[in-house]
């Protein structure tokens, strides 16, 4: 007997989805107005300061907002739902947008460390310390604000690229304050405080978007924690009636999990005992996995081989020449 069962978390709980998108939607336009209406003026008052790390703070904001356009497209095109075309939705889509977002901020650390080396080469006052001043403290508790409101939205939803952005804000909060202390610094005799301090905090953002990078790579590339392997091993093996576990997958796709698992059962068990036990174990690893969200179940007589790793040898059919099957697909001999 071979049989497979799927169940989708979303069968029981279908508001979900749209409520938690509905919530990052309101914060992102909140983030966006807030770090617009504190960009426009900060720019103003970076020329009439005659400060470049003031004006560049400015202008990183404003990319910021531009940075918010892409967490909305993903936010929308992930909401679509399945179709003909792309059958098992366009969840990955958020990884992208999330990846995206990471990019921005590695090239804004670029160009922290290119301003800050211009800034220790030459060097200039600042012509309106004080307005300079209160403008990079209001720049670095707007970003705080803003920081902490995405990345508690962020990791609330599940959502990577909200997330990656709320801890770039808060980056760009540091980012604000190395301006403050080059600038109160400069009337003292050191006119290049400031652009040392944007070295360091362009060499830490640099530093915070690698490990980053690397995950959302890893979870295109249908990497997969081996924890995460492992629990669902443990979920299965505690569930009377399994003989063995021959075979697990799991990947991400977009915030969720879809798992696939290969299972060696009695061969007398009939079909309503075994999609009983299919339900059993969805269920199990659904409420014992966070973010799993779909189950698809193998199962196989005990002493056949697995389905997800199934070899045919050399065969004839159908007028094909000789063939064999494997799990990578149908090689000619």
């Amino acid at each position: 007997m071979n049989c497979t069962h799927a169940h989708d978390h979303h069968d029981n709980d279908t508001h979900a989805p749209r409520s938690r998108s509905s919530s990052v939607l309101r914060i992102l336009l909140v983030s966006g107005l807030l770090l617009l209406a504190l960009a426009l003026p900060e720019i103003v008052a970076g020329l009439l300061a005659k400060s470049r790390g003031l004006l560049g703070d400015g202008l990183h904001n404003l990319l910021d907002v531009l940075g918010i356009l892409p967490l909305l497209f993903g936010l929308w095109i992930v909401r679509r739902t399945p179709s003909e075309r792309f059958p098992y939705g366009l969840g990955k889509a958020e990884t992208l947008t999330a990846l995206v977002v990471v990019l921005l901020v590695f090239s804004s650390a670029l160009t922290t460390i290119a301003l800050s080396v211009w800034g220790l080469l030459h060097p200039l006052p600042v012509a309106l310390p004080r307005l300079a001043m209160i403008m990079a403290l209001v720049s670095a508790v707007v970003n705080i604000l803003v920081g902490f409101l995405q990345v508690w939205g962020g990791k609330g939803s599940n959502d990577l690229a909200l997330t990656a952005s709320g801890y770039h804000a808060l980056t760009d909060a540091g980012l604000a304050l190395g301006v403050l202390a080059g600038i109160a610094a400069a009337p003292l005799g050191y006119p290049r405080v400031d652009a040392v301090a944007g070295l360091l905090l362009g060499a830490i953002l640099m530093r915070s978007t690698l490990p980053r990078a690397r995950t959302l790579l890893s979870r295109l590339m249908d990497g997969i924690d081996h924890g995460i392997l492992e629990k669902i091993r443990e979920g299965v093996s505690s569930t009377p009636g399994i003989v063995s576990i021959d075979d697990v997958r799991a990947r991400w796709v977009g915030r969720e999990i879809h798992a696939e698992i290969a299972l060696a059962i009695d061969p007398e068990l009939d079909t309503r005992s075994a999609h009983e036990l299919s339900e059993e174990i969805q269920h199990r690893l659904l409420h014992r996995i966070d973010n799993l969200t779909r189950v698809f179940v193998h199962f196989h007589p005990a002493g056949d081989e697995p389905h997800l790793h199934r070899w045919r040898g050399p065969h004839r059919h159908d007028g094909l020449p000789l063939h064999s099957h494997t799990s990578q697909g149908l090689s000619l001999s």
